[in-house]
């Protein structure tokens, strides 16, 4: 039997790490709601202060921006379009008291400041965190379009996945070449213009 002064600081290390890991998940979430809120009141500073000095955001079909660029490149994207966002946590790993990642959703209204024209977006992201001095920082930031799901009922009569249109994976039929004059009486003699392939069976588009 161990002693008790061996047995209750390892009890005491047991609550501190939960404590710890409580205290890093509850920070983490704290961190992804004052990014949210910078999205939707389109606050660059407040974005950007959000990364790690050498952070790194990928936006998709954008460019990379990191480090000092950062809040330029979320005003670029607030200068054009203002968002209204939430999202949703599917996943949060706390890996060490240094580091940990999340997985995400997002569902938003995007507005074109242009032309006032507004769509809904949706996105899947992937965050990784760094815990430093300044406490949880964004270290890593990319997100994209999740795929879209067709149905059973949506794919009859279409064509198959892939295909750039209709029928534009099916094989290319060259029409026959009809013979005349001297041309067909020679493949007369030979037996063969009388005779043509049998045509091969149709497979429908939608298989």
């Amino acid at each position: 039997m161990l002693p008790a002064r061996s047995y209750i600081p390892r009890n005491l290390n047991l609550i501190q790490n939960g404590a710890n890991m409580k205290s890093h998940d509850e920070q983490i979430r704290s961190l992804l709601a004052t990014y949210e809120r910078s999205l939707n009141t389109s606050d660059a500073a407040l974005a950007a202060s959000c990364y790690t000095p050498d952070g790194i955001f990928m936006p998709t079909t954008l460019p990379t921006a990191h480090g000092a660029d950062m809040e330029d490149a979320y005003r670029q994207i607030f200068d054009a379009i203002r968002l209204h966002v939430t999202f949703t946590i599917d996943e949060l790993v706390i890996t060490s008291d240094h580091s940990a990642y999340s997985l995400t959703r997002s569902n938003c209204t995007q507005t074109v400041h242009a032309t006032g024209d507004q769509t809904a977006e949706s996105n899947r992201e992937i965050f990784l965190f760094r815990n430093a001095d300044a406490g949880w920082k964004i270290a890593r930031y990319m997100f994209n379009k999740p795929a879209r799901v067709t149905s059973a009922a949506q794919t009859v009569g279409r064509p198959r996945v892939g295909s750039l249109s209709e029928g534009a994976l099916r094989p290319t039929r060259r029409p026959r070449r009809s013979l005349s004059g001297p041309a067909s009486r020679r493949a007369a003699e030979r037996g063969t213009a009388s005779t043509p392939s049998p045509e091969s069976p149709k497979h429908s588009a939608a298989i």
